[in-house]
């Protein structure tokens, strides 16, 4: 078999989907897109979208002579996680949901890519416009974006807190909360943060071995707990969320996130760095067992219930966050 000495193509990461009852099309196949990454025209005809944030980017995959090995690395040529001035106007969408998108690329970095901003007038009059759904990272928004839009039809879904839910109160547009999730003890619990009651419960392992057990470790071995997953808001770490994950000595924590249940991060020696966010309010007494050294850190906010909590356990702490 010939050894494989260059190559070089280009990807498309976290495809942008644009989902009707049976039809989807490929990325930039129905869009105009500027080289700095603003979606600025929908040129499809589908009336539900699912827009994700994506990646372009460069593959080099070259042959080692040492290892043996194809040894892939890539260049990332632009980010696609902005919608530019007059990206849907007139058009017929009926749902539009924007998602974020996080995985590992293929030199094994893990990525998380957000939308940021919705230009002026982005949905001016789409008269048949029912549903938007809009990810707490969009914290820039134009002037007009649902002018000309049946307000009376129209929903919108939002983070609590986010800049989203602030904005749509402003215009009077009727909102909806995204589902939130706690992570940890082998499922997902969601529910509605209007009511408070649980919705389901399903099988999903989110914890550490999501991306250890492949063995896809990135170079600073950080491990980062995204504030969404499937479009649900991190807010609660449960018992068991992080066991034993060893090839990583870093834990970053999301804004999400309120609280840290007792033996939420246990068994974990490597460990010896760990942020929490002026977000938690709650941490269980045993949250962190068997964990790390004497060299332990914990990052946090000054003034924050965190730095509090860590003081009274005599942990080490920084503040710089």
């Amino acid at each position: 078999m010939d050894r494989i000495k260059t190559g070089r193509f280009r990807l498309i990461v976290a495809v942008l989907i644009l989902c009707c009852v049976t039809a989807s099309a490929v990325a930039g196949s129905e869009y105009e897109v500027t080289e700095d990454g603003v979606i600025t025209k929908y040129l499809g005809s589908n009336t539900k979208v699912e827009l994700y944030a994506y990646e372009e980017y460069e593959v080099d995959r070259k042959w080692d002579d040492w290892s043996g090995m194809v040894v892939t690395t890539s260049k990332t040529i632009k980010t696609v996680n902005r919608i530019g001035a007059n990206a849907f106007s007139g058009s017929d969408v009926v749902e539009v949901d924007l998602w974020n998108y996080n995985g590992i690329n293929y030199d094994y970095r893990i990525y998380y890519l957000i939308w940021e901003s919705i230009g002026d007038y982005a949905f001016r009059d789409c008269k048949k416009l029912r549903r938007v759904a809009i990810p707490r990272t969009v914290t820039e928004f134009g002037v007009g974006i649902f002018e000309g839009c049946n307000k009376q039809q129209l929903t919108v879904m939002v983070g609590i807190g986010s800049a989203a839910e602030q904005y749509c109160k402003d215009i009077g547009v009727r909102i909806e909360y995204w589902p939130v999730t706690h992570i940890g003890r082998g499922y997902r619990a969601t529910y509605r943060p209007v009511d408070r009651k649980t919705a389901e419960l399903t099988e999903y392992l989110v914890n550490s071995s999501t991306f250890y057990v492949t063995g896809m470790t990135p170079p600073d071995k950080t491990l980062t707990l995204f504030p969404e997953v499937d479009g649900y808001t991190v807010i609660r770490l449960c018992e068991g969320a992080f066991t034993d994950p060893k090839y990583y000595d870093r834990l970053i924590l999301p804004d999400t996130l309120m609280e840290i249940e007792d033996r939420a991060i246990v068994n974990w020696p490597s460990l010896r760095e760990i942020t929490i966010p002026s977000s938690v309010n709650k941490i269980g007494p045993h949250a962190f067992e068997d964990v790390g050294s004497d060299q332990l850190v914990f990052r946090v906010a000054p003034g924050s219930y965190a730095e509090r909590y860590c003081k009274g356990k005599g942990f080490r702490i920084n503040t710089d966050l």
